[in-house]
């Protein structure tokens, strides 16, 4: 794992299955992280985009309900010094994600809901997933 050098145009996104309004979260090594991720590191765990965070979920190819957050400051603690980029070795997928680790506690903005629609084609295949974004 390496520090992330985060910019001013760079956005970090997080979902949830559950609404939790503007909530402080706190590290911890994830219930449903990769058979092979990482298990000793407590994070919390973002994407530059929403589509990195969805498969980061690794979602199944059903309509998916899901929360939109951003984080922000929390308590003046520059989140910048504590976002970190984990190698493929501490997440196999990190490549397609773009995840990226906070380590430390931060507020969490909630920006709003995020319906997934698998799109299928005439074949019946999972061709894309169609993203709705609606603000609360």
């Amino acid at each position: 794992m390496r520090r992330y050098k985060l910019t001013d145009t760079v956005k970090l996104y997080h979902l949830s299955v559950d609404r939790l309004g503007d909530e402080v979260f706190y590290p911890r090594v994830p219930n449903d992280r990769l058979e092979f991720e990482d298990d000793t590191i407590p994070r919390i765990c973002v994407s530059t985009s929403v589509r990195g965070c969805i498969k980061g979920l690794g979602m199944d190819e059903t309509h998916h309900h899901v929360f939109l957050y951003t984080p922000v400051e929390y308590k003046g603690k520059k989140i910048k010094d504590h976002i970190f980029k984990p190698t493929v070795d501490e997440v196999p997928d990190v490549v397609k994600t773009r995840e990226k680790w906070i380590t430390c506690p931060v507020k969490m903005k909630y920006l709003g809901v995020v319906d997934v629609i698998p799109h299928i084609d005439h074949w019946g295949r999972v061709r894309d997933k169609v993203i709705i974004y609606r603000e609360k």
